[in-house]
């Protein structure tokens, strides 16, 4: 070999592991509870915006609740309701375009959503910094507080900080500094200087992707708040969340991207103990969901899936033992009372003789959405004797004249009588492979017609998409069109307090709550508006459950 040619493959070699240690902003953050990271930020939210963005800018409803919305946190940081860290990170926030990499801890006995201990490192040019500066030295000035920024000199870098005068433990302090085409904002100095150090001698690595990702410390969170609880309450807690499997839950990390003009969200559930209190209910083993008779054509929304109700069911008695005996102690009274009244065995003739499958769906019916659930059975005659016997046993005396009983097509139908209408709620049937569970009678009925349909069905467009986004080791999957499933959702803001709730909406434009939102308030419904469908699916990995939800958009969305 040629002493030309050993120096250049020896500089390859010094070379090559020199340009892959390139520096990642994230190695900057120190530990946090919670963490949050946005790459390429500005074209992100321009692929949003082009799938969704504009529609929803033009939205009065929207306009109205995104105005209140954010003249409630404008109020709150008024009042001093936020940390300084956590103001300053929000008015940075809407500055940068690049990547966006911030860890935080929750601030002592409070929400465990409350921002504490703040650190951050992102793509910055020497001019954004200049316009961070100049927008926190005015949030400043929009403050009660007493707020003063001093400016030093570290490695011939200015580190700006900015403190809010109340002497202490009221005092706040919050650092920012910027170097190397990176601005960093931190609760304490030293960071600061650690990071500017490093970045000065590590050239930094910019992320290719367009990406959101979040990592939520649930188990932590699970912990922080039995600590802060009282003895007697952190013992009856930890019991229940223990028997529940929650307290083997470790973290749950939430990916957000744009693809094809698609909306995808990625979630994962670790877990250290999976097969625990109510994830027993999980069968995770994948499925062949390959049966279109159950749901129909024109069906709004539905879902495949797996639940092991039998081995739940027989791990519940020491589930209950190991809950305080008034929590525990009820739950099994009334187990004991159902059997004893009903002349059933729970486990031998109920949850034997169903399957693990289940199917799921809701169709448009005028402005209501009739829902069905199917379990699959393994034993249709013994359940149907089951039925038999439970309506006519002490426990049924009550309410068995509320039943009405009919034949449909050799199939006994059971459903709740209504006095007050033609409408027949929560219908049940036995068929020769399924339980049915009906919000009506009449999609019960259906549901049979469509069973006896003979020869291979095809499966609809909806269903057909869904069936392709599902990949082979999932044990769920299905799909909603917003259009003619409008789900219900309300997200609700006052001044000290956040709620939310989801759910079907059984009839189409009236409230929940027979209220209509206030200025504060804005529904899923109204939201789900300006969507297609959605598609779904979930299946197990290595020490957790990940789930996957793609918004169709507008362009790829395919004919029904």
């Amino acid at each position: 070999m040629s002493l030309c040619l050993k120096i250049t493959v020896s500089a390859l070699l010094l070379i090559t592991p020199l340009a892959s240690l390139a520096l990642e902003r994230t190695e900057l953050l120190p530990q946090g509870e919670t963490s949050v990271r946005i790459t390429q930020s500005g074209p992100l939210w321009n692929d949003f915006n082009d799938a969704f963005g504009d529609r929803l800018r033009k939205d009065e409803r929207i306009q109205d609740f995104t105005e209140a919305f954010g003249g409630k946190l404008k109020k709150k940081a008024a009042d001093g309701k936020f940390t300084l860290e956590t103001r300053t990170l929000f008015e940075i926030l809407k500055l940068l375009k690049g990547e966006i990499a911030f860890v935080y801890n929750s601030a002592a006995k409070t929400s465990i959503l409350t921002m504490d201990r703040i650190y951050l490192a992102a793509t910055a040019s020497p001019e954004d910094y200049a316009n961070v500066l100049k927008r926190t030295a005015w949030l400043h000035e929009q403050t009660s507080e007493q707020t003063v920024r001093k400016k030093e000199t570290f490695n011939d870098v200015e580190i700006v900080c900015d403190i809010i005068r109340g002497g202490e433990p009221t005092q706040q302090t919050c650092w920012l500094a910027w170097v190397q085409g990176t601005v960093l904002l931190g609760s304490d100095r030293e960071w600061i200087e650690k990071s500017i150090v490093r970045l000065q001698k590590e050239p930094v690595t910019e992320p290719p992707e367009r990406k959101l990702s979040c990592r939520f410390p649930i188990g932590l969170w699970i912990r922080k708040s039995l600590e802060d609880a009282e003895d007697d309450k952190r013992a009856k807690s930890e019991a229940l969340w223990n028997a529940l499997g929650f307290m083997d839950i470790e973290q749950y990390q939430l990916g957000i991207e744009m693809k094809d003009g698609e909306l995808i969200l990625d979630g994962n559930l670790t877990c250290s103990e999976l097969g625990q209190g109510l994830f027993l209910l999980l069968d995770t083993t994948p499925e062949d969901f390959s049966d279109n008779r159950l749901v129909p054509d024109n069906a709004s929304s539905f879902s495949y899936g797996k639940l092991d109700l039998l081995t739940f069911w027989q791990a519940l008695p020491e589930m209950l033992k190991s809950l305080p005996p008034d929590m525990g102690m009820p739950l099994s009274g009334m187990i004991l009372f159902f059997e004893k009244q009903s002349g059933l065995n729970i486990e031998q003739d109920l949850l034997a003789h169903a399957g693990k499958q289940f199917t799921w769906f809701s169709v448009p019916e005028s402005t209501n959405q009739p829902m069905l659930i199917s379990v699959e059975l393994n034993n249709s005659t013994a359940m149907e004797n089951s039925l038999t016997t439970l309506l006519a046993s002490p426990f049924a005396g009550t309410w068995s004249s509320a039943v009405a009983v009919s034949d449909f097509r050799g199939h006994t139908l059971y459903n709740k009588k209504e006095k007050t209408s033609d409408a027949e709620p929560f219908a049940l049937c036995v068929t020769d492979s399924h339980l049915l569970f009906g919000s009506n009678a009449e999609v019960v009925r259906n549901t049979i017609l469509q069973m006896e349909r003979t020869g291979p069905q095809e499966p609809f467009t909806m269903q057909k998409t869904a069936e392709k986004l599902a990949p082979s080791t999932a044990f769920g999957y299905g799909a909603m069109d917003h259009r003619t499933a409008p789900a219900v959702m309300y997200i609700r803001v006052s001044d000290s307090t956040f709620s939310a709730g989801f759910g079907i909406q059984p009839d189409v434009g009236k409230p929940t709550d027979g209220k209509e939102p206030g200025e504060n308030e804005i529904s899923l419904d109204h939201l789900t508006s300006f969507l297609n469908n959605t598609y779904h699916f979930i299946e197990a990995v290595p020490n957790g459950i990940h789930h996957r939800i793609v918004f169709e958009n507008n362009k790829n969305q395919g004919a029904r």
